[in-house]
């Protein structure tokens, strides 16, 4: 997808939300979306490519340093499956973007600790126990 193509894709999926306001934006948004695929076109590996898609989530969590925030497509999910499984469905995620299970199940523990002031398991075999007795049900 090219500059123009996310552009447009992001202002019809942005005109639902009345909070913000495109035209005062476009051009801080242009330059956010050629930056961004400036660096994806320098990327030689796959290690520099989730280098750059945490990079891109740690950038959006930090610049909004607000508490969490229970929506669709929030990253551990609407309010209903953050215990169920929206701790799981994040460390999945995220497992995508670590070389082991463990580093994958620490940087899940930190962004569930940023968001919600506590960790939600006291260890990875914790976690573990947890998600095998579930996948077993």
């Amino acid at each position: 997808m090219n500059e123009e193509e996310l552009f447009i894709k992001f202002t019809k999926h942005s005109k639902f939300n009345d909070k913000i306001n495109n035209e005062c934006c476009n051009d801080i948004l242009k330059d956010w979306i050629k930056s961004t695929l400036l660096l994806k076109a320098k990327i030689k590996s796959s290690c520099c490519e989730n280098s750059l898609r945490l990079l891109e989530h740690f950038i959006a969590e930090a610049s909004y340093e607000k508490d969490y925030i229970v929506k669709d497509n929030s990253i551990f999910g609407d309010l209903s499956q953050i215990r169920v499984n929206g701790f799981e469905n994040r460390f999945l995620y995220n497992v995508k973007l670590f070389k082991t299970y463990i580093q994958a199940y620490k940087q899940t523990e930190l962004e569930y600790e940023q968001n919600f002031g506590k960790r939600r398991y006291s260890s990875y075999d914790s976690f573990r126990q947890v998600r095998n007795r579930n996948l077993n049900k």
